[in-house]
C-alpha cells in the first residue's frame, strides 16, 4: 500500500450572501374596459379630484420621516393641526374649505407599534397627498389591534390622495368613525391584513384605489353607511370587498379579480346584516371559489345589476333574503349562462338561476355579442426574461374586427397591432421590474362591442438563490455516493443540476443522494461539487462545495508481536501504529476470532497488555489476535498475526495455580485410581481380620 502523508481535517465556513430586491412603486391602473357605446358594459366615471390647493406641491419624497410617524390630535394642543402646521415644514395650510390643511410628499418607511399617520378628532379641512407610508412593524404579542399606514379616527372633511401604503404589517389604510372622506388614486399593496378597513364610517367616497395582494380582504366595510366604492381595483388578496352589517352602499365599476388568497376568497362578499347595497358595473372574475357571496339570510334587499361575472368557480350563490339580481330591464353578464337571445336584444331571452337558499334569478342577464379571444401563446403564469414575449392570439366575432390592442399596466398605456401575432412592445416590458403582470387583449367590432381576455405572465430578472446544506465543506465521504440537501429560493424553479469536478451536468428532481456510477469517477481526492438552478426566465445560478473523497481502507502496523511468538499464561504486549489520512474513528482487536470479545481500545492507548480474559479463553496452541482501524467514512483496514499459547505443566503443591479448573483437573485422576485401590485393601484387611477373629 501507497504511503500517504497524515493531513489534518480543513475547516472553512460556507458564507451565503442574500441578495433581496425590493421594488416599491406606486401604480394607478385605471383600464378602459369598453366602448362607450356598450351601455351593458361597465366602465368607470371619473372626476377632477385636484383643486387649486395644489400650487406649492413639491417633488415626490421630499420629506423623508423614516422611523418618525406623524400623530395629529386635534383635542390635544400639543399635537393638534395648529402646532403641527407651525413646528414642521411638510404640513401647511389653516384647516378652512378654501385653505385646507396639506401633509405632502412625505415618506415614512418603517416604524414600530404605530401608525405611519395616525389622526384623530378632527373635523378640519385637510389633505394628505403623495405621501409614502411603508413598512409599519407591528409588536407580534398586540393582537389583532395592528397599526396602518394611514389610520383615521373620528375624523371629518379630509381627503387622501395619490398615496402608497404598501408592505405593511397590519392595514394600508384605516378608518373608524369618519365621515366626508376622499380616499383616491392610492395604492394599498401587499399588508399582512386588511389593504382598507372601514369601521362606523358614513358618507365617504373610496374611488380608483389599487389594492392588491393583502393578506386579508382588499376592502373591508363593517357598520357602515351611505359610502360610494368605485373604480378600484381589488386583485390577489382574501376577499375582493367584504361587507358585514353595513347598509345603502354603492359599489360600482370596480375590479375584484383572483382574490384566491386562502383557495376560498370571493370577489365580493356579504357576510351577514347588510341592506340595500347597490353594486353595479363591475367585473368579478377568475375566483376559484365564487364571485359574489350572500352569506347570511339577515344580508336583504341589495341590488345586483349591469356586473360582469366570468370564470369564478361559481359565479355567484345567494343565502340571503329579497335581493335582487337586475333592475327590471337589466340584470348581470354570466359567462355560463346557456340560454340565447333570440331576438337580438342583448337581453337573455330565459332567467339566469342564481344558487343557493334563497333561489334567486337574473330575469334579464345579458347577453354579450362582444368578440371572442383565445390566447394560444403566452399561457397562464408563463415567465420571461429580459426579451418582451411573443403573442398568439385568436379573435371569434360575427362582425368585422375594427382594432385590436393590448396593455400590460392596467390600461394606462394601449399598444394597437394589426393580425393575431407580435411582440410585446419592448421598451413598456423594459419599464417592468421582476414582478407578475396581467397582459390583457382587447378586440372591438364593427358593431362597438368590445371583448377582452387576460392572462397572467411573470416577468423574472432574478437568478435562483442555492444554499447547500449538506454535503459540508471539506466533508469526508468514502466508496459510497454522498447524500445531499439545499434549499432553492425561486418562484420560477425550471431546473435542478450538478456536476462532479467539473465533468458533465446531471439533472435531478427529488433525488437526495448522488449518482453513484458517477461518484466511481473519483479516487482518492477532493471533489469540487457545483449546483445549478435555472428559472423558467432563462435565469441561471450556482453555488459550490469542495469534499474530499476517501476509498482507502486505515493501515495497520503491529509492533511487539510477530508469528509463532510463543506465550504462555500472561497475555502478550502489543502496539500497533495506524496510518490514515483522515480521522480514525474507531480502532479494537479480536482473539482466535472470538468477535463477542470485541473491545474499543481507541488509538494511542498502545502498547498494552492484552486483555486477560480473552488471552485466558483462549485455546493452546495457535491464536490468531486480529486488529481492526476504521475511518469517519466507514472504510475498515485490518492486520492479524498468529502466536503459540504454550502453558507450563500444573503443579498441585502451587497455591498460586488453585484454581478450581486447576484443581479438578489435578483430584480427578487421583479419584478415578485411588478409590478402587483404597477398596482393594479394605477388602483384604476385612478378611484377614474375620479370619484371626
Amino acid at each position: 500500500m501507497k504511503k500517504r502523508k497524515e493531513v489534518g481535517k480543513v475547516k472553512s465556513t460556507l458564507k451565503t450572501k442574500t441578495i433581496i430586491i425590493l421594488i416599491l412603486g406606486t401604480v394607478f391602473a385605471f383600464p378602459i374596459l369598453i366602448n362607450a357605446n356598450f351601455s351593458y358594459f361597465v366602465g368607470y366615471n371619473y372626476e377632477n379630484l385636484e383643486g387649486d390647493t395644489e400650487s406649492k406641491l413639491k417633488r415626490a419624497g421630499y420629506w423623508n420621516l423614516t422611523g418618525s410617524p406623524i400623530f395629529i390630535d386635534d383635542f390635544n394642543p400639543n399635537y393638534n393641526w395648529s402646532k403641527t402646521a407651525t413646528n414642521n415644514d411638510w404640513c401647511s395650510g389653516s384647516g378652512t374649505w378654501s385653505d385646507p390643511y396639506i401633509i405632502e410628499n412625505v415618506t415614512v418607511d418603517g416604524v414600530y407599534n404605530v401608525s405611519g399617520i395616525y389622526i384623530k378628532n378632527s373635523n378640519v379641512y385637510f389633505k394628505i397627498k403623495n405621501c409614502t407610508l411603508i413598512n409599519i412593524e407591528k409588536d407580534p404579542n398586540y393582537g389583532l389591534a395592528a397599526h396602518s399606514g394611514i389610520r383615521l379616527e373620528y375624523v371629518n372633511n379630509g381627503r387622501l390622495i395619490d398615496n402608497n401604503c404598501s408592505f405593511n404589517d397590519g392595514r394600508g389604510f384605516f378608518l373608524v368613525h369618519c365621515n366626508n372622506i376622499t380616499i383616491s388614486g392610492n395604492t394599498a399593496n401587499y399588508n399582512t391584513r386588511q389593504g382598507m378597513l372601514l369601521q362606523y364610517n358614513d358618507d365617504n367616497n373610496i374611488n380608483n384605489n389599487s389594492v392588491k395582494f393583502n393578506g386579508w380582504d382588499a376592502i373591508f366595510i363593517y357598520q357602515s353607511y351611505y359610502n360610494n366604492f368605485s373604480g378600484n381595483n381589488a386583485w390577489n388578496s382574501q376577499h375582493g370587498i367584504t361587507v358585514q352589517f353595513s347598509d345603502s352602499n354603492i359599489i360600482s365599476d370596480n375590479i375584484f379579480n383572483n382574490n384566491n388568497r386562502y383557495s376560498n376568497g370571493y370577489g365580493i362578499y356579504f357576510m351577514e346584516g347588510s341592506q340595500f347595497n347597490n353594486i353595479s358595473g363591475n367585473i368579478i372574475s377568475e375566483h376559484t371559489s365564487i364571485g359574489i357571496y350572500i352569506g347570511a339570510s339577515s344580508d336583504q334587499n341589495n341590488l345586483f345589476f349591469d356586473n360582469y361575472l366570468k370564470n369564478n368557480g361559481l359565479n355567484a350563490q345567494d343565502n340571503g333574503q329579497f335581493n335582487y339580481w337586475d333592475n327590471g330591464s337589466l340584470g348581470n353578464y354570466w359567462n355560463d349562462y346557456d340560454g340565447i337571445d333570440a331576438n337580438g336584444d342583448g337581453i337573455g331571452d330565459t332567467p339566469y338561476n342564481i344558487s343557493g337558499s334563497a333561489s334567486s334569478k337574473d330575469n334579464f342577464p345579458i347577453w354579450w355579442d362582444a368578440p371572442v379571444i383565445s390566447i394560444n401563446s403566452p399561457s397562464q403564469n408563463d415567465v420571461y426574461g429580459d426579451n418582451a414575449p411573443t403573442f398568439n392570439i385568436t379573435i371569434n366575432d360575427a362582425s368585422p374586427i375594427n382594432s385590436s390592442w393590448y396593455t400590460i399596466d392596467g390600461g394606462i398605456t394601449n399598444y394597437t397591432f394589426s393580425g393575431l401575432t407580435g411582440f410585446v412592445n419592448q421598451t413598456a416590458w423594459d419599464n417592468k421590474g421582476t414582478e407578475i403582470m396581467t397582459l390583457r387583449f382587447y378586440a372591438n367590432d364593427s358593431l362597438g362591442y368590445v371583448g377582452f381576455k387576460d392572462v397572467v405572465i411573470w416577468k423574472d430578472l432574478i437568478a435562483p438563490n442555492i444554499t447547500i446544506i449538506a454535503p459540508t465543506p471539506n466533508q469526508v465521504c468514502g466508496i459510497a455516493a454522498p447524500s445531499f440537501n439545499l434549499t432553492i429560493d425561486e418562484p420560477n424553479l425550471q431546473e435542478k443540476r450538478y456536476s462532479l469536478n467539473g465533468r458533465p451536468n446531471i439533472t435531478f428532481t427529488t433525488e437526495t443522494q448522488f449518482s453513484q456510477s458517477e461518484w466511481d469517477n473519483f479516487g482518492n481526492e477532493t471533489v469540487v461539487i457545483t449546483f445549478y438552478a435555472i428559472d423558467k426566465a432563462g435565469n441561471v445560478n450556482s453555488s459550490q462545495v469542495v469534499v474530499i473523497k476517501d476509498p482507502i481502507a486505515p493501515e495497520i502496523i503491529i509492533y511487539g508481536l510477530s508469528d509463532n511468538s510463543k506465550y504462555g499464561e500472561n497475555p502478550p504486549y502489543v502496539r500497533i501504529n495506524v496510518i490514515e489520512e483522515n480521522a480514525i474513528s474507531d480502532i479494537w482487536y479480536t482473539v482466535s476470532g472470538s468477535t463477542w470479545r470485541k473491545c474499543s481500545y481507541y488509538y494511542g492507548v498502545f502498547p498494552q497488555q492484552l486483555n486477560e480474559r480473552a488471552w485466558e479463553r483462549a485455546p493452546e496452541g495457535e491464536v490468531t489476535i486480529t486488529f481492526y482501524a476504521e475511518d469517519e467514512t466507514g472504510n475498515i483496514g485490518t492486520k492479524n498475526v498468529t502466536v503459540i499459547k504454550e502453558l507450563p505443566p500444573l503443579t498441585w503443591y502451587d497455591p498460586n495455580t488453585w484454581t478450581l479448573e486447576n484443581l479438578l483437573s489435578f483430584l480427578i485422576p487421583i479419584l478415578v485410581i485411588g478409590l478402587p485401590m483404597l477398596a482393594v485393601f479394605g477388602i483384604i484387611y476385612l478378611i484377614f481380620y474375620l479370619r484371626d477373629h
